[in-house]
């Protein structure tokens, strides 16, 4: 069953997020938003009456096999060995704090999940393969506009083409002391995630790491 203080907390965002006037008019252009994912836990909980992390596990991490994925949704522990997150608290310019043991309950289905460079690449290369989506809903997922930072955006993955190689899907993330870039080539013949344990703090910084994922794409490419 849905957690009561769960979805108290997403209709908290929910409602600040109408409080605000609309960007622009609905289909006439795009923005990213975290709020789009909390709205998308509420329609999961509502349609099936459970909770969305039970709907993600029974769906997902259980049928792909995925042992080093988790939805703890209020513990602030990581279980087994792990990375530790840091982050400066006080700008750019101050030292990094430890924050690993930090509480995403706020973000629930915008982000609220642990995982690690191995299960993230199972999990595209079964997404772009047809295992966890019928062939007709996977093309409306990649059916992308431009975003107003430059990027294309379908529904919950971004796309950027390499030369001499193609197209490639996935998506980046970041939560306090942590952040992920994890992309597949369109056909799922390979896949790379770079995790970082210090969200970036600057433009350059996310940049870096996006170029290293398109580095590893392609050293892939040639060394087959």
């Amino acid at each position: 069953m849905p957690e009561p203080l769960l979805l108290d907390k997403a209709k908290q965002l929910i409602a600040e997020s109408n409080a605000h006037a609309p960007t622009f008019a609905p289909g006439t252009d795009g923005h990213y938003s975290n709020t789009n994912y909390v709205l998308l836990g509420m329609l999961i909980e509502k349609v099936t009456g459970n909770s969305a992390e039970a709907e993600v596990r029974e769906r997902v991490i259980q049928p792909l096999g995925l042992h080093r994925t988790s939805f703890p949704v209020k513990s602030t522990g990581i279980k087994g060995p792990h990375a530790k997150g840091y982050m400066r608290l006080d700008g750019p310019t101050s030292t990094f704090t430890e924050v690993t043991d930090y509480s995403t309950s706020w973000a629930w289905t915008a982000g609220a999940m642990i995982s690690d460079t191995r299960d993230l690449n199972t999990f595209y290369k079964a997404l772009f393969t047809g295992k966890l989506l019928p062939a007709s809903l996977l093309k409306e997922m990649k059916a992308t506009q431009a975003l107003d930072d430059g990027s294309q955006y379908g529904m919950g993955v971004a796309k950027f083409d390499i030369p001499a190689l193609g197209t490639a899907y996935g998506h980046v993330g970041g939560t306090p002391g942590f952040a992920t870039h994890s992309f597949t080539l369109a056909d799922g013949s390979r896949q790379v995630t770079v995790s970082i344990n210090a969200i970036a703090d600057t433009n350059e910084e996310n940049k870096a790491a996006g170029e290293a994922v398109q580095t590893l794409l392609t050293l892939g490419s040639k060394a087959k």
